[in-house]
């Protein structure tokens, strides 16, 4: 059988991958409400492009270039449990601009979805994170139902044990 009559569906379970970012929002401030930007992925092949716009000198700048395509993947490593969102210079901008923003996703962690909210302030303790939930139902939820540690070691059974 040829490799081209071989489709794989990502569909089955053993098929499905261990992780999986579903979407990822930024708020301008913990409301739903507040959202101002989101990206939706899909399974299989996600680009990332710009659109060719003239610069001020008049000639065409190259296409994809200033994009933000480091930052979403900065963004996206931080709610995977990185420890900060971009270098220390940018996260002050950020900060500076977005004072009381989050970023949040939606995540598949064997099979499991996850909803997690993230502060942009130094304030680690605002982390809120809930299995078999929706990023704007965390702008509600109990303090007692914070899973955020639950999330953090489902993260961890994902990384290979013994490895030197």
């Amino acid at each position: 059988m040829s490799n081209t009559s071989q489709k794989r569906t990502m569909g089955s379970p053993e098929q499905a991958p261990r992780l999986f970012l579903q979407r990822l929002a930024l708020f301008s401030s913990f409301s739903p409400g507040a959202k101002f930007q989101e990206v939706v992925f899909k399974r299989g092949l996600n680009l990332i492009v710009g659109e060719d716009s003239p610069s001020e000198q008049g000639e065409d700048n190259l296409c994809g270039h200033s994009v933000g395509k480091t930052t979403l993947c900065r963004l996206i490593r931080y709610c995977l449990g990185e420890p900060n969102f971009s270098t220390s210079h940018d996260q002050e901008i950020i900060r500076e601009n977005i004072a009381d923003g989050w970023v949040g996703c939606e995540v598949l962690i064997e099979g499991t979805p996850w909803a997690v909210l993230l502060p942009f302030s130094r304030n680690p303790s605002g982390r809120v994170a809930a299995r078999d939930e929706r990023l704007e139902s965390l702008f509600t939820l109990e303090k007692q139902d914070n899973e955020f540690r639950e999330y953090q070691t489902a993260l961890d059974s994902l990384m290979p044990k013994n490895v030197n």
